[in-house]
């Protein structure tokens, strides 16, 4: 198993705005080892959450190669991409994204039933997933009667049911108070801890100087990747 997670090479993505094509990616070089806390930083539409979509598989690179854990997976077909999202990367959005019909367990235990799973290996994983993020006690509630930092745990708790690989957060604290914020971080840092390897897009400089590691985009561009340095 390679220490290398992601290798991504003269990746470059734009978009159409009318008749005109909008670079939001130039040339990115970018490694992310296993283990790594990675946070990317940069004013608003440096080209974060476009990064992140690509390394998650949500959106392709227009050109330029990108690889997941020693695969290629620049050229694929949706349905393959999905098929390794699945497999590999846990996402977490600014949004929650939880379905209000399903009750906390339900909306965790989704991605394992779309694996085709039976519910004897499910339970006891959607359990431990919502213990570990403190809302085991919430199992059976509705996303509408949960708080919203209880919310964010759910769909993070969602994020590690299937055990991925690598567990990409798009400003997870954007819709929370600083106290709920600051419990998500902790959460993260302690996930981390642990051996996740996590790439947490945020503009919060607070929160980034959580990260392990800080890069900052602008204008498409990696602008600088600096290690955080410990303190004696």
């Amino acid at each position: 198993m390679t220490d290398l997670l992601i290798e991504a090479r003269a990746i470059c993505k734009s978009f159409r705005q009318g008749e005109v094509a909008a670079l939001a990616i130039q040339q990115l070089d970018l490694q992310i080892r296993r283990g790594e806390f990675v946070a990317i930083t940069g004013p608003s539409g440096c080209g974060k959450s476009t990064v992140l979509h690509l390394l998650g598989l949500l959106d392709s690179a227009d050109s330029g190669q990108l690889k997941l854990a020693g695969i290629d997976v620049s050229t694929l077909s949706m349905d393959q991409r999905s098929r390794i999202r699945n497999q590999h990367i846990g996402i977490v959005f600014q949004a929650f994204h939880l379905i209000d019909r399903l009750s906390v367990y339900d909306n965790v235990a989704l991605p394992l039933r779309h694996r085709g799973w039976k519910e004897q290996q499910i339970r006891p994983l959607v359990q431990q997933c919502l213990a570990d993020v403190d809302v085991g006690h919430r199992q059976d509630f509705f996303p509408s009667q949960l708080s919203g930092g209880q919310q964010q745990r759910v769909a993070i708790a969602r994020a590690l049911v299937t055990d991925p690989d690598l567990l990409l957060l798009d400003e997870p604290t954007g819709n929370l108070d600083s106290k709920n914020g600051d419990s998500v971080l902790q959460l993260l840092q302690r996930l981390h801890q642990q051996g996740r390897s996590i790439v947490l897009v945020t503009h919060d400089a607070r929160y980034a100087r959580c990260a392990s590691r800080q890069i900052q985009l602008l204008d498409g561009r990696l602008l600088s990747d600096q290690q955080r340095q410990e303190v004696a």
